[in-house]
This record gives structure tokens, sequence and C-alpha cells, in this order.
């Protein structure tokens, strides 16, 4: 029996939030024909990230690119956004709410975090609180962590995730454009084109710089920076039992990524681009 994989480049493109039902099988099941189940859950459009809040609520917390966010619970979607910042947000094309995620502690402090477009096209990382409600955020909350300025409107990135060290890793795309214009992708002077590691502790104020990201000391790369040699990394995911991190990076005309990252890793790894497209070269005189 064949399979084939095709890629989805944009969650919003399936027009519907759907969840995957099936079984955990035995790892001597895995070659055989397993039956897949789909159930729609929600008629919400444009739906750029999905994740729980950690806090055994037994709630999905849908992001609409266009500014909401909201609660599954119970297998209803409640009629009432638990965010709305559709007034700051810039959505159409690769802009929008991109990606949400909750802080490790969230259950105690609260504390979550979210990646979008504004007005004007940059890219704003951002801290919220929830309210005394449980399903209803406090839109006056925000304090913005890092603001990142986007040259083209696509490329966005990104999606927020928080790693088994506690620490916020965020994909940041190239800036747009055809070919890496900027030439971002290898150049360490800038955050687009990058994977970045920083701590978001309240503590610190805006965020901090772990003591152990790879490019510490380094003048010519930024301090924030875990990985580069990216172009759009829309997705990223850690795998909750090994640690182990992908990084779905979105390709150009030829090949699409999916970078496999050891737990074991210390950073500092070149995914290629732009010189390199996938497995193909992408630059002149390319090694």
């Amino acid at each position: 029996m064949s399979y084939r994989i095709r890629t989805i480049r944009q969650i919003c493109s399936l027009g519907l939030v759907l969840i995957l039902i099936g079984s955990l099988l035995p790892t001597m099941l895995l070659a055989e024909d397993v039956q897949l189940e789909f159930t729609q859950v929600s008629s919400l459009r444009s739906i750029t990230d999905i994740t729980n809040a950690g806090d055994n609520s037994n709630r999905l917390f849908m992001v609409a690119q266009g500014g909401q966010i909201s609660i599954l619970k119970n297998g209803e979607t409640l009629a009432n956004p638990f965010l709305d910042i559709t007034d700051r947000v810039l959505s159409g094309g690769e802009r929008g709410l991109l990606s949400l995620a909750f802080s490790p502690d969230y259950k105690s402090s609260g504390n979550f975090y979210v990646w979008y477009t504004q007005p004007g096209g940059v890219t704003v990382l951002s801290r919220f609180k929830v309210s005394d409600d449980p399903d209803a955020a406090n839109p006056s909350s925000e304090e913005i962590i890092l603001i990142v300025p986007q040259p083209e409107p696509n490329h966005n990135g990104g999606r927020l995730q928080f790693g088994p060290d506690g620490m916020l890793y965020l994909g940041l795309g190239d800036g747009g454009g055809n070919n890496d214009p900027q030439g971002t992708g290898q150049k360490g002077s800038t955050l687009l084109g990058k994977l970045i590691r920083i701590d978001v502790d309240p503590v610190h104020g805006s965020y901090a710089i772990p003591s152990d990201n790879p490019f510490l000391g380094n003048a010519s790369i930024r301090d924030e920076i875990w990985a580069l040699g990216l172009r759009n990394p829309w997705r990223i995911s850690f795998d909750p039992e090994a640690g182990d991190l992908f990084i779905a990076d979105v390709g150009q005309e030829a090949l699409e990524e999916v970078n496999f990252q050891s737990a074991s890793s210390t950073g500092g790894e070149n995914y290629g681009w732009s010189i390199m497209e996938g497995t193909e070269c992408n630059a002149a005189n390319c090694n």
C-alpha cells in the first residue's frame, strides 16, 4: 500500500476546523491499513492555530486569522471569544493573528502569548492575562514583548511553542519577497529567517536571553537566535514525550522542509536558506 503526503501551507485553507479522531495502535500495527475518521467540530473559518491551555480543562483554543480566539468546550464553540483583538490586527494574505501559546505556569499565572501582524505590517509578540472568568481574557492586559519589522507582506511566520526547557521558541520568516531579497536567512544581524529562543518570564520585563543560547558572545549574530537559514517556518512542534523539535519550513518552488532537531541539540543549526532550498542548491557555487 502506498500513501501520498500532501503539504498544507495554511490551516485557513481548510475552511473548517477538523480534529483527527483515532486510536493509539501498537507499533506492530502501524504498517497495516489504519482507518481514520474526521469529525467536524466547528464551522469557524480561517483558523491559523489550535492549542490547549495545559490546565486539564478539556478546552481547545482556536485562533482565527482576523484577530479572535474562540473556545471549543464540551463539544460546543462558546458564543463569546476568549480574546478579541481585531481592532489591532492587520489580517489578509499571510498576515493576521497567527499563533497562541500558554505559559507553562498558566494555571497559576494566567499568562499567555500571541504572535500577530499589526497595522503597518510589523509583527508583534505580546503577553496577555486571563480575567476572573476562565473563559475570557483581558484584552487590555497586553504587554508587547517583541516587535519585528517586516519588509514584505508575506512570510510572517510563525508558531509560538514553549519547549520542555520552559523557554519560548518562535519561528520567523525571512521577511518575504522572492528568493530572500534581503538575504536575511544567513544574516545574523536580523531575527528574520530564524528560530529564536527567549525567556519570557515576567520578572524580566519584556524578555531575557537564556544563558545557554548558542551565539552568545558572537557580535555578528543576535543573542536571541537559536537556529538560522529558514524561509518561512510556519509551524514548529515539540514531541511531548521525547522533547525533539520539528520545524515545518515552507519552500519556494521546488521543495518543502520538515527539519528534525533532537532534544539533545544545543542550538546553532543552519538549515540552509537561501543558499539551499531543501536538498537543492539555490545559489551559485553552492556547497
